[in-house]
């Protein structure tokens, strides 16, 4: 009987958020991702991302890769000067319930390209991308902007086909 009711406690407690670091001029891919010994790529930090466990990935410095983020539940965060740039799909997000804030994205042919739903974007700015937000018609999207900026020349900032539900809050 105390076996069973051991078995019971460790499956009630809950599970512990992870948080990692990204800093594309200080880190190293084979670091810890520690605030102390950060990764160096946004692909590694991404794959130490658990699902749906709240993990935290905070980067700082100009990243000139893809930002791809096949995860559920997920917070990430620039600090300071975090920015993505030079590339086709700056940020792509895909799953469920990712939030991202204070992050820039410039010079990509498509700024950002969420699919999935229940994401939140805070405080992003997208700079002369060839379009800046892309909406694809490929699965509804419930995303939620705020505070975001789009600056665009010769280009849209939001492009949209298909149904989608999303909300724009304090944008400009």
């Amino acid at each position: 009987m105390r076996t069973i009711c051991l078995a019971l406690v460790l499956f009630a407690l809950p599970v512990r958020a992870a948080d990692y670091f990204v800093d594309s001029a200080g880190g190293a891919d084979t670091n810890a991702g520690t605030s102390e010994a950060p990764f160096l790529t946004l692909a590694r930090g991404v794959q130490a991302l658990q699902s749906n466990q709240g993990d935290r990935l905070f980067i700082t410095g100009v990243f000139r890769e893809q930002f791809y983020i096949p995860r559920n539940g997920v917070v990430i965060t620039g600090l300071g000067d975090a920015e993505v740039e030079g590339v086709t799909y700056g940020i792509q997000t895909q799953g469920t319930g990712i939030t991202m804030e204070n992050i820039l994205v410039r010079n990509c042919t498509y700024g950002l390209y969420p699919t999935g739903s229940g994401h939140v974007y805070r405080r992003m700015r997208f700079i002369e991308n060839g379009t800046g937000v892309i909406h694809n018609g490929n699965a509804l999207s419930t995303s939620r902007f705020v505070e975001c900026e789009w600056y665009a020349s010769n280009s849209v900032a939001v492009y949209v086909w298909g149904e989608f539900q999303n909300t724009y809050e304090r944008c400009t």
